[in-house]
């Protein structure tokens, strides 16, 4: 009875190995893959799958040609990846320069650490309705807040130490917002509550 009940369940199960992920079958359990470590083919294409519920790769290298992945493949629109941390990742470029000019629109992308990686320029329109974790401090970024506007899920965002200007009026929508660290930016005025 307690085999059909797991059966009919279809429990989530955590691991750190890309080896366990990668065999065919595992009983009643979805096998997700929680992955600490370079960004690589591999663990691109069990994201692809929907095997891959994090990404930590902070504080690794990013060779180019896994950039331009980043995006349409962890961060598009048919993709399940909730958390992706690259903290420290000497990306060194524009987003449109690193990333390539794919839609950001990942419909469950909980949330997404690009702190310090060296990101210059403006952001791309980040259409991440579920995102509730954002965080870009100390990059060089520019602009406004105005990419942010369909990011409505967000409880944290830290974008301090960038060179953002305007208003805090496209945080409007961003009803849930319970951590908000702009320090150091050119960011003036308020929100009514």
């Amino acid at each position: 009875g307690m085999r059909q009940q797991l059966y009919r369940l279809r429990p989530l199960m955590g691991v750190q190995s890309l080896a366990v992920v990668q065999r065919p079958a595992h009983g009643p359990w979805r096998v997700t893959l929680l992955y600490v470590g370079a960004l690589t083919k591999a663990v691109v294409a069990q994201a692809q799958q929907g095997r891959v519920r994090s990404i930590d790769a902070g504080d690794t290298t990013l060779i180019h040609t896994m950039a331009r992945r980043v995006v349409p493949d962890l961060l598009g629109a048919g993709c399940s990846l909730f958390d992706l941390h690259m903290s420290s990742v000497r990306l060194n470029g524009t987003w449109a320069f690193i990333f390539g000019e794919a839609a950001v629109c990942s419909p469950v992308l909980r949330k997404l650490n690009l702190e310090s990686c060296g990101l210059r320029g403006p952001l791309p329109e980040l259409r991440l309705p579920a995102l509730q974790v954002l965080y870009l401090s100390t990059n060089q970024l520019t602009g406004g807040l105005e990419p942010l506007r369909g990011c409505t899920a967000l409880r944290e965002l830290e974008i301090s130490y960038c060179n953002l200007t305007g208003t805090l009026e496209p945080l409007r929508g961003c009803t849930a917002l319970q951590l908000l660290d702009l320090t150091y930016n050119q960011i003036s005025g308020g929100l009514e509550p």
